[in-house]
């Protein structure tokens, strides 16, 4: 008798381009249902920030009111159960907008610590200390935007934020072709607009 799932996974194990197009399903059937968790949970908590009534929708974040210090982004499963218990997503979510969320998430930086002196020694080479777009200017929510958009796949490259900047530090005039400053919001609004998200 065929054992489709057992032919499944062989093949998965086997045939790399059979293994990238499940991937990609699978990717897209998280994103989808991560879309109607969301809704709904946005029409019980709310759909503006609820710190600065900051109101585009499709890039609103849940945080969780007693979190570890940690930004973390609500698994597909995790936005499934709080959708599925109301009462209880409305007594642990808030809905903010990014720049909130990060300043939220990082109410202290320390400025001494190598990854701040690596931000900071970068935003002085390409001499902003605000969002090039809406000139936000809390340094807890500014971010180095790839203006190409492939800012996931070098981080990856790079394996990690911090050694990359790093790279780009003792490369002043590369680092001036490759980045701008944006603030979260403006930054997750640009990756909407030219669709660059994690492949």
């Amino acid at each position: 008798m065929f054992d489709r799932t057992k032919y499944l996974q062989e093949r998965y194990r086997n045939d790399s381009k059979f293994r990238e197009y499940f991937k990609k399903l699978v990717l897209k059937s998280e994103k989808k249902r991560r879309g109607i968790y969301r809704k709904k949970l946005q029409e019980h908590l709310g759909n503006i920030c609820s710190k600065c009534g900051f109101s585009n929708t499709e890039i609103l974040e849940f945080h969780h009111i007693n979190n570890n210090g940690k930004k973390d982004r609500l698994s597909v499963t995790r936005l499934k159960y709080y959708s599925e218990h109301l009462e209880e997503a409305k007594i642990s979510l808030i809905v903010l907008c990014p720049n909130c969320h990060s300043i939220e998430t990082n109410p202290f930086l320390d400025m001494d610590g190598i990854v701040q002196k690596t931000r900071q020694r970068l935003f002085g080479i390409l001499g902003r200390f605000i969002c090039e777009r809406c000139e936000f200017s809390d340094f807890r929510a500014l971010q180095f935007d790839h203006i190409k958009g492939h800012g996931f796949e070098e981080k990856k490259k790079f394996k990690g934020g911090t050694k990359m900047l790093k790279y780009y530090n003792a490369r002043p005039d590369l680092a001036k072709i490759h980045f701008t400053v944006l603030c979260s919001n403006c930054n997750r609004i640009k990756q909407r607009e030219n669709n660059e998200f994690r492949s």
